[in-house]
């Protein structure tokens, strides 16, 4: 580009600004208080006051449709519509300081620079936001009345087990509160009547009958029986207590049952009654007596259903209902039945205490290619001797036995897996204290007389 084109452009440029500047000027003359009016080229929200006075301005945007609010709120969440009056979110549209400030464009500084500055605003343009207010408590409360509407807790599908069916599950919603707030918020910057949507979130029930229906309640994956007296009635009504506690538990894929954590303390609060339980090998009353019985069948129904990581201890002396080897002690807070569900789905208990039979059955939508055999050993039977306290009452070399005591004797407890595909494994069960399961057995008690001599 030579120097001729050059100046050319110079002067072309000028003869522009020279241009506008005379206009400027013109308007000035045309309008002898301009000073106090809203420079041309001034919008505000998009609305043009440019040439207006701060009183028409404000009388133009009051009437200006794009300013009209309504008397109502409108939102909507879940389907449901709610509406609110305006007021009492304490809203208001902020015209005058929108005003003020357009009119504040170019004043107060010396004349070369407010001309300039109008110069610039009347070229480039310029617009001024309108702001809203409004009482954020309002809000807060708003957004809470409308959740709690709205929000609903899911409902889990629940299986009456006398029946073996099932409730439908139900999923919940939630009113999302953070994006709600910012929804709002967003509306009320200038709001313009159209119903704002509030977003929710759905609550996914936790048990769906999903988890019920491919169980086959025909063929339980394992079931353990045994026997009780129901003429001990305190008894029996822990051993059904505990039934019911037991019934509908469910054991997680990788899940690690506990008796003690399932069944809870027992107690007279927890529906648990006096009766009968070994202590320091004597028969005597305490709170939930009997509860070794649903534990000892629990653990033979497990070892069946192919459970592992067994932690149990044996009882001080052999039970009547299972043979040595095969019985769980539990006692709360010191002795505990654990152990873990390998396979890939859930497994649920099921436990029954009617007529004079403990039933404990496993159900999953496992289904295990294996047969599992116990087999219990025992040997080395003992007798830990007698405990003899002198009792003045009876006559000289008279004898009462108290307690008769048990015998002690050593065992093991062997699982067989039979595989479908012919293999055969076969495990000694070991607990904390090794393979080998002592039961000490009791001493028998007796009082005796005075020594005839």
């Amino acid at each position: 580009m030579n120097r001729t084109t050059i100046l050319k452009i110079a002067i072309v440029l000028a003869a522009v600004s020279a241009f506008h500047a005379a206009a400027l000027v013109a308007r000035v003359a045309v309008y002898p208080d301009v000073a106090q009016r809203i420079p041309l080229g001034v919008t505000i929200g998009g609305v043009p006051v440019g040439g207006l006075t701060e009183q028409q301005a404000l009388l133009l945007l009051r009437r200006h449709k794009k300013f009209q609010i309504p008397s109502e709120f409108k939102i909507s969440a879940a389907g449901k519509n709610f509406n609110i009056d305006l007021d009492e979110l304490s809203y208001r549209v902020d015209l005058e300081t929108a005003v003020s400030r357009a009119a504040a464009v170019g004043r107060d500084k010396p004349f070369g620079r407010k001309l300039a500055e109008r110069h610039r605003v009347y070229r480039r343009g310029m617009d001024v936001p309108v702001q809203a207010h409004w009482d954020a408590a309002a809000v807060r409360a708003l957004i809470e009345l409308t959740a709690l509407r709205i929000d609903r807790q899911p409902v889990n599908a629940v299986m009456d087990w006398d029946t073996k069916t099932w409730s439908r599950h139900k999923d919940g919603q939630a009113l999302d509160r953070d994006a709600a707030r910012k929804a709002i918020l967003r509306a009320l910057a200038l709001y313009h009547g159209k119903r704002i949507a509030l977003p929710v979130r759905t609550l996914l029930a936790e048990i769906t009958e999903d988890k019920f229906r491919k169980i086959d309640f025909n063929s339980p994956l394992a079931t353990f029986q045994t026997k009780f007296s129901e003429g001990k009635i305190n008894r029996t009504k822990n051993l059904r207590r505990v039934a019911d506690l037991l019934t509908g538990h469910e054991i997680k894929p990788g899940g690690v049952f506990s008796y003690n954590d399932t069944v809870g303390e027992r107690n007279r609060d927890n529906g648990f009654f006096l009766a009968p339980v070994i202590a320091n090998g004597r028969f005597e009353d305490d709170w939930g007596g009997g509860a070794c019985q649903p534990s000892s069948t629990l653990f033979n129904a497990a070892l069946i259903a192919g459970m592992d990581e067994f932690d149990w201890m044996p009882h001080s002396q052999a039970s009547a209902y299972v043979d040595p080897g095969r019985d769980a002690a539990v006692a709360y807070g010191q002795i505990d039945l654990k152990f873990r569900n390998p396979h890939e789905h859930s497994v649920f208990v099921f436990a029954t205490a009617t007529q004079g039979v403990f039933t404990v059955s496993l159900y999953s939508e496992f289904k295990p290619g294996f047969k599992v055999e116990l087999r219990s050993e025992w040997w080395g039977r003992f007798f830990p001797g007698e405990k003899v306290t002198v009792d003045k009452t009876l006559e000289p070399g008279k004898r009462v036995v108290v307690s008769k005591g048990a015998s002690g004797m050593s065992a093991a407890l062997y699982r067989k897996f039979t595989y479908n595909d012919g293999r055969v494994v076969e495990e000694r069960m070991a607990n904390k204290s090794g393979d080998v399961l002592r039961y000490r057995g009791a001493k028998r008690i007796v009082r005796a007389g005075p020594d005839p001599q």
